[in-house]
Protein backbone atom coordinates (compact mmCIF):
# COMPACT_ATOMS: atom_id res chain seq x y z
CA UNK A 1 0.00 0.00 0.00
CA UNK A 2 1.23 3.50 -0.76
CA UNK A 3 1.52 5.82 1.73
CA UNK A 4 0.26 9.18 2.26
CA UNK A 5 2.57 12.15 1.05
CA UNK A 6 3.64 14.78 3.85
CA UNK A 7 2.23 18.28 3.97
CA UNK A 8 5.51 19.50 2.99
CA UNK A 9 5.23 17.20 -0.70
CA UNK A 10 1.57 18.24 -1.21
CA UNK A 11 2.55 22.05 -0.67
CA UNK A 12 5.36 21.16 -2.91
CA UNK A 13 3.72 19.72 -5.83
CA UNK A 14 0.65 22.43 -5.64
CA UNK A 15 3.82 25.44 -5.81
CA UNK A 16 5.20 23.35 -8.76
CA UNK A 17 2.20 22.67 -10.46
CA UNK A 18 1.48 26.64 -9.97
CA UNK A 19 4.88 27.12 -11.54
CA UNK A 20 4.48 25.23 -14.08
CA UNK A 21 1.24 27.14 -14.97
CA UNK A 22 3.38 30.07 -14.70
CA UNK A 23 0.51 31.33 -12.16
CA UNK A 24 2.53 34.11 -10.40
CA UNK A 25 -0.46 34.81 -8.08
CA UNK A 26 -1.32 31.55 -6.97
CA UNK A 27 2.51 31.20 -5.97
CA UNK A 28 3.06 34.15 -4.27
CA UNK A 29 -0.48 33.01 -1.94
CA UNK A 30 1.17 29.71 -1.19
CA UNK A 31 4.06 31.40 -0.05
CA UNK A 32 2.35 33.65 1.70
CA UNK A 33 0.55 31.40 3.68
CA UNK A 34 3.50 28.82 4.45
CA UNK A 35 4.12 29.15 7.80
CA UNK A 36 3.97 25.78 8.62
CA UNK A 37 6.43 24.76 6.06
CA UNK A 38 9.85 24.93 6.66
CA UNK A 39 12.89 27.31 5.50
CA UNK A 40 14.67 24.76 3.95
CA UNK A 41 11.54 23.25 1.73
CA UNK A 42 10.64 27.02 0.74
CA UNK A 43 14.26 27.30 -0.36
CA UNK A 44 14.25 24.02 -2.67
CA UNK A 45 10.94 25.46 -4.03
CA UNK A 46 12.78 28.78 -5.05
CA UNK A 47 15.55 27.14 -6.62
CA UNK A 48 12.44 25.23 -9.10
CA UNK A 49 11.25 28.89 -9.55
CA UNK A 50 14.91 30.03 -10.53
CA UNK A 51 14.89 27.31 -13.45
CA UNK A 52 11.77 28.82 -15.12
CA UNK A 53 11.45 31.91 -17.31
CA UNK A 54 12.74 35.84 -16.74
CA UNK A 55 9.43 37.32 -16.64
CA UNK A 56 8.11 34.56 -13.96
CA UNK A 57 11.17 33.91 -11.74
CA UNK A 58 11.99 37.82 -11.47
CA UNK A 59 8.68 38.79 -9.58
CA UNK A 60 8.44 35.88 -7.58
CA UNK A 61 12.00 36.56 -6.17
CA UNK A 62 11.34 40.29 -5.34
CA UNK A 63 8.31 39.56 -3.97
CA UNK A 64 9.89 36.72 -2.11
CA UNK A 65 13.04 39.39 -0.64
CA UNK A 66 10.70 42.47 0.00
CA UNK A 67 8.36 40.43 1.75
CA UNK A 68 9.29 37.52 3.32
CA UNK A 69 12.24 38.75 5.39
CA UNK A 70 12.70 34.88 6.72
CA UNK A 71 13.41 33.73 3.44
CA UNK A 72 15.04 35.87 1.87
CA UNK A 73 17.53 36.38 4.81
CA UNK A 74 19.56 33.46 2.93
CA UNK A 75 22.49 34.51 1.00
CA UNK A 76 21.28 31.77 -1.64
CA UNK A 77 18.16 33.71 -2.02
CA UNK A 78 19.92 37.43 -2.95
CA UNK A 79 22.51 35.12 -5.35
CA UNK A 80 19.22 33.57 -6.93
CA UNK A 81 17.59 37.05 -7.82
CA UNK A 82 20.79 38.88 -9.11
CA UNK A 83 22.02 36.08 -11.28
CA UNK A 84 18.84 36.40 -12.99
CA UNK A 85 18.69 40.31 -13.03
CA UNK A 86 21.83 40.54 -14.47
CA UNK A 87 21.49 38.13 -17.22
CA UNK A 88 17.58 38.93 -17.90
CA UNK A 89 16.81 39.97 -21.42
CA UNK A 90 13.18 40.53 -21.26
CA UNK A 91 13.43 43.38 -19.28
CA UNK A 92 10.03 45.17 -20.28
CA UNK A 93 8.38 42.14 -20.08
CA UNK A 94 9.83 40.88 -16.75
CA UNK A 95 8.53 44.81 -15.76
CA UNK A 96 5.09 44.23 -16.60
CA UNK A 97 4.89 41.53 -14.23
CA UNK A 98 5.83 43.25 -11.33
CA UNK A 99 3.32 44.05 -9.10
CA UNK A 100 3.61 47.05 -6.62
CA UNK A 101 6.17 49.83 -6.82
CA UNK A 102 8.59 48.97 -4.20
CA UNK A 103 9.13 45.60 -6.34
CA UNK A 104 9.30 47.59 -9.62
CA UNK A 105 11.84 50.27 -7.72
CA UNK A 106 14.06 47.50 -6.20
CA UNK A 107 14.43 45.66 -9.97
CA UNK A 108 15.26 49.32 -11.38
CA UNK A 109 18.00 49.66 -8.65
CA UNK A 110 19.03 46.40 -9.14
CA UNK A 111 20.50 47.25 -12.78
CA UNK A 112 22.99 50.04 -11.47
CA UNK A 113 25.70 47.72 -12.93
CA UNK A 114 24.59 47.21 -15.84
CA UNK A 115 25.50 49.45 -18.24
CA UNK A 116 24.59 47.77 -21.60
CA UNK A 117 22.23 49.31 -24.31
CA UNK A 118 19.27 47.15 -23.61
CA UNK A 119 19.21 48.51 -20.07
CA UNK A 120 20.27 51.84 -21.22
CA UNK A 121 16.93 51.85 -23.71
CA UNK A 122 14.49 50.23 -20.97
CA UNK A 123 15.49 52.99 -18.20
CA UNK A 124 14.93 55.81 -20.51
CA UNK A 125 11.85 54.12 -21.63
CA UNK A 126 10.91 53.52 -18.44
CA UNK A 127 11.30 57.39 -17.16
CA UNK A 128 9.15 58.47 -20.39
CA UNK A 129 6.06 56.45 -19.05
CA UNK A 130 6.08 56.70 -15.33
CA UNK A 131 4.48 59.12 -13.18
CA UNK A 132 5.15 57.72 -9.87
CA UNK A 133 7.65 59.90 -7.82
CA UNK A 134 9.06 56.50 -6.22
CA UNK A 135 9.93 55.17 -9.54
CA UNK A 136 11.21 58.17 -11.14
CA UNK A 137 13.18 58.87 -8.16
CA UNK A 138 14.90 55.58 -8.39
CA UNK A 139 15.22 55.56 -11.91
CA UNK A 140 16.93 59.14 -11.81
CA UNK A 141 19.04 57.51 -9.43
CA UNK A 142 20.21 54.42 -11.67
CA UNK A 143 20.90 57.04 -13.97
CA UNK A 144 23.10 58.78 -12.40
CA UNK A 145 25.05 56.26 -11.06
CA UNK A 146 25.77 54.88 -14.45
CA UNK A 147 27.04 58.63 -15.75
CA UNK A 148 25.76 58.12 -19.02
CA UNK A 149 25.58 60.90 -21.00
CA UNK A 150 22.68 60.02 -23.09
CA UNK A 151 20.19 60.38 -20.56
CA UNK A 152 20.52 63.80 -19.83
CA UNK A 153 18.31 65.06 -22.52
CA UNK A 154 15.67 62.93 -20.67
CA UNK A 155 16.14 63.53 -17.32
CA UNK A 156 16.43 67.14 -18.07
CA UNK A 157 12.53 67.14 -18.13
CA UNK A 158 12.51 66.50 -14.30
CA UNK A 159 14.19 69.79 -13.65
CA UNK A 160 10.78 71.52 -13.95
CA UNK A 161 8.61 68.87 -11.98
CA UNK A 162 6.19 69.83 -9.82
CA UNK A 163 7.85 68.09 -6.92
CA UNK A 164 11.20 69.46 -5.91
CA UNK A 165 12.35 65.82 -4.56
CA UNK A 166 12.34 65.12 -8.06
CA UNK A 167 13.91 68.27 -8.88
CA UNK A 168 16.77 67.99 -6.79
CA UNK A 169 17.39 64.41 -7.86
CA UNK A 170 17.36 66.06 -11.62
CA UNK A 171 20.04 68.08 -10.68
CA UNK A 172 22.36 65.94 -9.08
CA UNK A 173 21.77 63.22 -11.96
CA UNK A 174 22.63 65.66 -14.26
CA UNK A 175 25.84 66.74 -12.49
CA UNK A 176 26.76 63.23 -13.01
CA UNK A 177 26.23 62.67 -16.67
CA UNK A 178 28.72 65.51 -17.28
CA UNK A 179 27.75 66.25 -20.85
CA UNK A 180 27.42 69.82 -22.04
CA UNK A 181 23.65 69.64 -22.84
CA UNK A 182 23.17 68.71 -18.82
CA UNK A 183 25.42 71.69 -18.19
CA UNK A 184 23.17 74.29 -20.31
CA UNK A 185 19.82 72.45 -18.42
CA UNK A 186 21.39 73.13 -15.11
CA UNK A 187 22.49 76.98 -16.14
CA UNK A 188 18.62 77.25 -17.23
CA UNK A 189 17.18 76.34 -14.15
CA UNK A 190 19.03 78.40 -11.51
CA UNK A 191 18.36 82.14 -10.08
CA UNK A 192 15.05 81.06 -8.57
CA UNK A 193 15.20 79.14 -5.53
CA UNK A 194 18.50 79.70 -3.14
CA UNK A 195 18.57 75.92 -1.70
CA UNK A 196 17.95 74.62 -5.54
CA UNK A 197 20.93 77.37 -6.27
CA UNK A 198 23.00 75.67 -4.23
CA UNK A 199 22.34 72.38 -5.30
CA UNK A 200 23.01 73.40 -8.94
CA UNK A 201 26.73 75.03 -8.23
CA UNK A 202 27.80 72.43 -6.34
CA UNK A 203 26.58 69.93 -9.50
CA UNK A 204 28.81 72.12 -11.72
CA UNK A 205 31.51 72.47 -9.18
CA UNK A 206 31.43 68.48 -9.62
CA UNK A 207 31.65 68.10 -13.42
CA UNK A 208 34.94 70.45 -13.54
CA UNK A 209 34.77 70.67 -17.22
CA UNK A 210 35.96 73.94 -18.66
CA UNK A 211 32.25 74.66 -19.95
CA UNK A 212 30.97 73.76 -16.28
CA UNK A 213 33.26 76.24 -14.62
CA UNK A 214 32.48 79.15 -17.47
CA UNK A 215 28.80 78.50 -16.23
CA UNK A 216 29.83 79.15 -12.85
CA UNK A 217 31.98 82.63 -13.12
CA UNK A 218 28.50 83.58 -15.30
CA UNK A 219 26.58 83.76 -11.89
CA UNK A 220 28.40 85.81 -10.62
CA UNK A 221 27.00 88.32 -12.93
CA UNK A 222 23.28 87.24 -11.39
CA UNK A 223 20.96 89.53 -10.18
CA UNK A 224 20.61 86.57 -7.52
CA UNK A 225 22.76 86.95 -3.98
CA UNK A 226 22.56 83.40 -3.13
CA UNK A 227 23.90 82.44 -6.62
CA UNK A 228 26.31 84.89 -6.63
CA UNK A 229 27.99 84.20 -3.56
CA UNK A 230 27.35 79.69 -3.87
CA UNK A 231 29.24 80.75 -7.52
CA UNK A 232 31.80 82.32 -5.48
CA UNK A 233 32.63 79.74 -2.84
CA UNK A 234 32.58 76.90 -5.73
CA UNK A 235 34.79 78.70 -7.77
CA UNK A 236 37.43 79.13 -5.07
CA UNK A 237 37.27 75.82 -4.30
CA UNK A 238 38.54 74.81 -7.36
CA UNK A 239 41.76 76.73 -7.32
CA UNK A 240 43.63 76.67 -10.63
CA UNK A 241 41.01 75.25 -12.36
CA UNK A 242 38.90 78.29 -11.90
CA UNK A 243 41.98 80.88 -12.66
CA UNK A 244 41.68 81.27 -16.30
CA UNK A 245 37.94 82.06 -15.93
CA UNK A 246 38.18 84.45 -13.30
CA UNK A 247 41.18 86.01 -14.98
CA UNK A 248 38.39 86.75 -18.06
CA UNK A 249 36.16 87.93 -15.94
CA UNK A 250 38.97 91.25 -14.83
CA UNK A 251 37.71 92.32 -18.29
CA UNK A 252 34.21 93.09 -17.42
CA UNK A 253 32.95 96.67 -17.74
CA UNK A 254 30.33 95.99 -14.68
CA UNK A 255 32.97 96.99 -11.22
CA UNK A 256 31.28 94.66 -9.44
CA UNK A 257 32.27 91.30 -11.28
CA UNK A 258 35.44 92.34 -11.21
CA UNK A 259 35.51 92.95 -7.86
CA UNK A 260 34.09 89.34 -7.41
CA UNK A 261 36.01 87.81 -9.82
CA UNK A 262 39.28 89.51 -7.96
CA UNK A 263 38.11 88.20 -4.49
CA UNK A 264 38.21 84.65 -5.56
CA UNK A 265 40.99 84.74 -7.63
CA UNK A 266 42.78 85.18 -3.91
CA UNK A 267 40.67 83.19 -2.19
CA UNK A 268 41.86 79.96 -4.63
CA UNK A 269 45.05 80.56 -2.58
CA UNK A 270 47.27 79.57 -6.12
CA UNK A 271 50.16 81.33 -7.27
CA UNK A 272 48.59 81.09 -10.77
CA UNK A 273 46.67 83.80 -9.87
CA UNK A 274 49.19 86.63 -8.83
CA UNK A 275 50.78 87.24 -12.01
CA UNK A 276 47.29 88.04 -13.77
CA UNK A 277 46.32 90.05 -10.60
CA UNK A 278 49.57 91.88 -10.85
CA UNK A 279 48.69 92.70 -14.24
CA UNK A 280 45.89 94.18 -13.74
CA UNK A 281 46.88 96.63 -11.08
CA UNK A 282 49.68 97.42 -13.83
CA UNK A 283 46.41 99.51 -15.84
CA UNK A 284 45.92 101.32 -12.19
CA UNK A 285 41.77 100.59 -11.94
CA UNK A 286 39.81 104.15 -11.80
CA UNK A 287 37.88 102.75 -9.02
CA UNK A 288 39.14 102.54 -5.69
CA UNK A 289 36.81 99.54 -4.49
CA UNK A 290 38.37 97.87 -7.66
CA UNK A 291 42.20 98.55 -6.46
CA UNK A 292 41.34 97.04 -3.26
CA UNK A 293 39.84 93.99 -3.97
CA UNK A 294 42.76 93.52 -6.46
CA UNK A 295 45.35 94.32 -3.00
CA UNK A 296 43.69 92.43 -0.79
CA UNK A 297 43.67 89.59 -3.13
CA UNK A 298 47.15 89.65 -3.25
CA UNK A 299 47.74 89.40 0.86
CA UNK A 300 45.77 85.84 0.26
CA UNK A 301 48.29 84.76 -2.65
CA UNK A 302 51.59 82.71 -2.02
CA UNK A 303 54.60 85.06 -2.74
CA UNK A 304 56.40 85.87 -6.15
CA UNK A 305 58.90 88.19 -7.45
CA UNK A 306 57.96 91.82 -8.25
CA UNK A 307 57.79 94.65 -5.45
CA UNK A 308 56.91 97.61 -7.53
CA UNK A 309 53.22 97.35 -7.99
CA UNK A 310 52.70 96.19 -4.40
CA UNK A 311 54.74 98.96 -2.92
CA UNK A 312 53.21 101.95 -5.49
CA UNK A 313 49.85 100.87 -3.77
CA UNK A 314 51.05 102.35 -0.08
CA UNK A 315 50.95 105.92 -1.97
CA UNK A 316 47.37 105.38 -3.22
CA UNK A 317 45.24 108.16 -2.80
CA UNK A 318 42.65 105.87 -1.54
CA UNK A 319 43.28 104.95 2.33
CA UNK A 320 41.20 101.58 2.39
CA UNK A 321 43.66 100.65 -0.84
CA UNK A 322 46.55 101.94 1.30
CA UNK A 323 45.96 99.19 3.98
CA UNK A 324 45.05 96.15 1.37
CA UNK A 325 48.40 97.28 -0.23
CA UNK A 326 49.98 97.24 3.40
CA UNK A 327 48.60 93.72 3.54
CA UNK A 328 49.53 92.26 0.37
CA UNK A 329 53.42 93.48 0.89
CA UNK A 330 53.49 91.97 4.32
CA UNK A 331 52.07 88.74 2.80
CA UNK A 332 54.99 88.35 0.36
CA UNK A 333 57.45 90.54 1.83
CA UNK A 334 61.01 89.80 0.55
CA UNK A 335 64.92 91.44 0.16
CA UNK A 336 63.45 93.50 -3.10
CA UNK A 337 60.28 94.78 -1.25
CA UNK A 338 62.61 95.96 1.86
CA UNK A 339 64.09 98.61 -0.21
CA UNK A 340 60.80 98.82 -2.12
CA UNK A 341 58.79 100.07 1.19
CA UNK A 342 62.03 102.02 2.05
CA UNK A 343 62.15 104.05 -1.09
CA UNK A 344 58.60 104.99 -1.00
CA UNK A 345 58.77 105.46 2.53
CA UNK A 346 61.69 108.05 1.53
CA UNK A 347 59.24 110.12 0.51
CA UNK A 348 59.02 112.48 3.45
CA UNK A 349 55.16 113.91 2.61
CA UNK A 350 53.54 110.07 2.71
CA UNK A 351 55.74 109.35 5.49
CA UNK A 352 52.42 109.13 8.13
CA UNK A 353 50.07 107.80 5.90
CA UNK A 354 52.43 104.70 5.04
CA UNK A 355 53.04 104.37 8.85
CA UNK A 356 49.31 104.35 9.35
CA UNK A 357 48.57 101.83 6.48
CA UNK A 358 51.28 99.07 7.42
CA UNK A 359 49.60 99.53 11.09
CA UNK A 360 46.33 98.94 10.40
CA UNK A 361 47.27 96.24 8.34
CA UNK A 362 49.11 94.88 11.35
CA UNK A 363 52.21 94.25 8.39
CA UNK A 364 54.35 92.55 11.13
CA UNK A 365 56.98 91.44 8.63
CA UNK A 366 57.08 95.20 7.44
CA UNK A 367 57.21 96.71 10.13
CA UNK A 368 59.68 94.47 12.06
CA UNK A 369 62.26 95.66 9.38
CA UNK A 370 61.46 99.35 9.39
CA UNK A 371 61.18 99.75 13.27
CA UNK A 372 64.93 100.60 13.50
CA UNK A 373 64.68 103.07 11.24
CA UNK A 374 64.41 106.47 13.92
CA UNK A 375 62.13 108.26 10.86
CA UNK A 376 59.87 105.75 10.77
CA UNK A 377 59.62 105.18 14.69
CA UNK A 378 58.98 108.98 14.79
CA UNK A 379 56.43 108.77 12.60
CA UNK A 380 54.85 105.41 14.21
CA UNK A 381 54.82 107.17 17.61
CA UNK A 382 52.53 110.62 15.74
CA UNK A 383 49.93 108.04 14.25
CA UNK A 384 49.56 106.06 17.42
CA UNK A 385 49.21 108.51 19.42
CA UNK A 386 46.37 109.90 16.85
CA UNK A 387 44.40 106.71 16.55
CA UNK A 388 44.01 106.38 20.23
CA UNK A 389 43.97 102.26 19.80
CA UNK A 390 45.67 99.92 22.69
CA UNK A 391 45.50 97.02 20.78
CA UNK A 392 47.10 98.51 18.00
CA UNK A 393 50.04 99.91 20.16
CA UNK A 394 50.46 96.76 21.41
CA UNK A 395 50.94 95.18 18.35
CA UNK A 396 54.30 98.09 17.87
CA UNK A 397 55.17 97.63 21.38
CA UNK A 398 55.89 93.91 20.98
CA UNK A 399 57.45 94.15 17.82
CA UNK A 400 59.93 97.23 19.08
CA UNK A 401 60.67 94.74 21.96
CA UNK A 402 62.24 92.28 19.59
CA UNK A 403 65.05 94.83 18.77
CA UNK A 404 65.21 96.30 22.77
CA UNK A 405 63.40 99.22 21.59
CA UNK A 406 61.58 101.19 24.34
CA UNK A 407 58.40 103.01 23.36
CA UNK A 408 57.61 105.56 25.69
CA UNK A 409 53.99 106.71 24.66
CA UNK A 410 50.77 106.60 25.94
CA UNK A 411 47.26 106.65 24.82
CA UNK A 412 44.13 109.41 26.08
CA UNK A 413 41.15 108.04 26.06
CA UNK A 414 38.93 110.46 23.57
CA UNK A 415 35.78 112.26 23.91
CA UNK A 416 32.88 110.12 23.76
CA UNK A 417 31.56 111.45 19.88
CA UNK A 418 28.50 109.10 19.69
CA UNK A 419 26.60 107.48 22.17
CA UNK A 420 26.38 104.16 21.73
CA UNK A 421 24.09 102.12 24.65
CA UNK A 422 24.86 98.41 23.31
CA UNK A 423 27.65 99.02 20.67
CA UNK A 424 27.65 98.47 17.12
CA UNK A 425 27.81 95.15 15.02
CA UNK A 426 29.82 94.86 12.10
CA UNK A 427 29.51 91.65 9.82
CA UNK A 428 31.72 91.27 6.62
CA UNK A 429 33.71 88.61 5.10
CA UNK A 430 36.66 90.99 4.44
CA UNK A 431 39.29 90.98 7.59
CA UNK A 432 40.88 94.05 6.17
CA UNK A 433 38.11 95.93 5.71
CA UNK A 434 36.71 94.94 9.48
CA UNK A 435 40.51 96.51 10.66
CA UNK A 436 39.54 99.78 9.17
CA UNK A 437 36.13 99.84 10.51
CA UNK A 438 38.11 99.14 13.85
CA UNK A 439 40.14 101.40 13.19
CA UNK A 440 37.18 104.05 12.38
CA UNK A 441 34.95 102.93 15.19
CA UNK A 442 37.86 103.43 17.48
CA UNK A 443 38.71 106.63 16.16
CA UNK A 444 34.67 107.51 17.15
CA UNK A 445 35.03 106.02 20.62
CA UNK A 446 32.48 103.42 19.90
CA UNK A 447 31.99 100.01 21.40
CA UNK A 448 31.86 97.87 18.39
CA UNK A 449 32.06 93.80 17.99
CA UNK A 450 33.31 92.74 14.70
CA UNK A 451 32.48 89.64 13.04
CA UNK A 452 34.10 88.01 9.93
CA UNK A 453 30.84 85.11 9.67
CA UNK A 454 27.66 86.32 9.18
CA UNK A 455 26.37 82.81 11.26
CA UNK A 456 28.85 83.71 14.42
CA UNK A 457 27.14 87.14 14.29
CA UNK A 458 23.63 86.03 14.38
CA UNK A 459 24.78 83.93 17.10
CA UNK A 460 25.49 87.03 19.11
CA UNK A 461 22.69 89.21 18.40
CA UNK A 462 20.49 85.88 19.52
CA UNK A 463 21.96 86.83 22.74
CA UNK A 464 22.92 90.50 23.00
CA UNK A 465 20.95 93.24 21.33
CA UNK A 466 23.45 95.57 19.13
CA UNK A 467 22.52 99.09 19.24
CA UNK A 468 22.88 98.80 14.82
CA UNK A 469 24.30 96.59 12.55
CA UNK A 470 26.49 97.16 9.72
CA UNK A 471 26.74 94.11 7.30
CA UNK A 472 28.09 93.43 3.73
CA UNK A 473 26.27 91.90 1.10
CA UNK A 474 28.49 89.51 -1.05
CA UNK A 475 29.42 87.05 1.52
CA UNK A 476 29.76 83.39 1.67
CA UNK A 477 27.79 80.64 3.30
CA UNK A 478 25.41 83.54 4.19
CA UNK A 479 25.18 86.37 2.25
CA UNK A 480 23.95 89.74 3.37
CA UNK A 481 20.11 89.62 2.90
CA UNK A 482 19.76 85.86 4.08
CA UNK A 483 21.79 86.91 7.35
CA UNK A 484 19.46 90.41 7.40
CA UNK A 485 16.23 87.91 7.01
CA UNK A 486 17.27 85.80 10.34
CA UNK A 487 18.06 89.09 12.06
CA UNK A 488 14.38 90.19 11.63
CA UNK A 489 12.84 86.95 12.88
CA UNK A 490 14.55 88.50 16.27
CA UNK A 491 14.17 91.82 16.07
CA UNK A 492 11.90 94.03 13.64
CA UNK A 493 13.48 97.64 11.85
CA UNK A 494 12.59 99.47 15.20
CA UNK A 495 14.10 97.78 17.81
CA UNK A 496 17.61 97.19 15.57
CA UNK A 497 18.51 99.28 12.37
CA UNK A 498 20.68 97.34 10.06
CA UNK A 499 22.48 99.00 7.30
CA UNK A 500 23.77 97.52 4.29
CA UNK A 501 27.53 97.68 3.40
CA UNK A 502 28.32 97.32 -0.13
CA UNK A 503 29.45 97.90 -3.57
CA UNK A 504 26.97 96.48 -5.57
CA UNK A 505 24.42 98.85 -6.73
CA UNK A 506 22.04 96.80 -8.80
CA UNK A 507 18.52 97.49 -8.06
CA UNK A 508 17.20 93.66 -7.31
CA UNK A 509 19.77 93.77 -4.78
CA UNK A 510 18.07 97.09 -3.42
CA UNK A 511 14.98 95.31 -3.89
CA UNK A 512 15.72 92.11 -2.34
CA UNK A 513 17.92 94.06 0.85
CA UNK A 514 14.57 96.55 1.63
CA UNK A 515 12.27 93.73 1.20
CA UNK A 516 14.58 91.65 3.93
CA UNK A 517 14.58 94.17 6.31
CA UNK A 518 17.40 96.18 5.61
CA UNK A 519 16.90 100.64 6.07
CA UNK A 520 19.47 101.71 3.63
CA UNK A 521 22.86 101.47 1.78
CA UNK A 522 26.24 102.48 2.79
CA UNK A 523 29.14 102.40 -0.39
CA UNK A 524 31.90 101.40 -0.21
CA UNK A 525 35.03 102.92 0.15
CA UNK A 526 33.73 104.05 3.36
CA UNK A 527 35.46 106.79 5.37
CA UNK A 528 34.75 107.65 9.27
CA UNK A 529 32.46 111.19 8.14
CA UNK A 530 30.10 108.41 6.37
CA UNK A 531 30.54 106.13 9.06
CA UNK A 532 29.68 108.73 11.64
CA UNK A 533 26.67 110.30 9.64
CA UNK A 534 25.12 106.93 9.72
CA UNK A 535 25.70 106.34 13.40
CA UNK A 536 24.36 109.64 14.06
CA UNK A 537 21.16 109.00 12.39
CA UNK A 538 20.50 105.63 13.60
CA UNK A 539 21.72 105.16 17.60
CA UNK A 540 19.75 107.32 19.72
Amino acid sequence: MESSKTSDEIFIDEILHSVKEKDLIKTKVLLRESSNVSESTKRRLLLKVVSSDDDFAIPLLLYVILNMPETAASPKVQEMYLEKAVHCKNLQNVFHNINGVNEKSFFIESLAEREDPDVQKFLISCLSDSNDVRLISSLLKVMGEQKNSSYAPYISDFLYSDNMDLVYQAVNTLGKCSTDLAIDALVSRAGADASLNKSIVEALKNIKSEKAIKALAGFLSSASSSLRNNARTALGSLKELAVPSLVRGLDSANKNIVILNLNILGETGVIEAVKPIRKFLQSIPEDANVRFAAYEALGLLPSKTGAYTLTQGLLDEDEGVRIAAARAVNQQFDHLYEKGVANVFAAEESRERIVDALLTAESNKVVSCLIHNPEFNKSAMTVLKARRDKDLLNFYIGLAKNINLTCDISIKKSEKTVAVEHGICVVDDSRLLLKIYRKILTELNVNFHLFEFAEAALEYIKEEKPSLILTDLNMPVMDGIEFTKKVRELHDSNELPIVMVTTQDEKADRTAAKEAGVQEYLHKPFDKSGIEKVLEKYVK
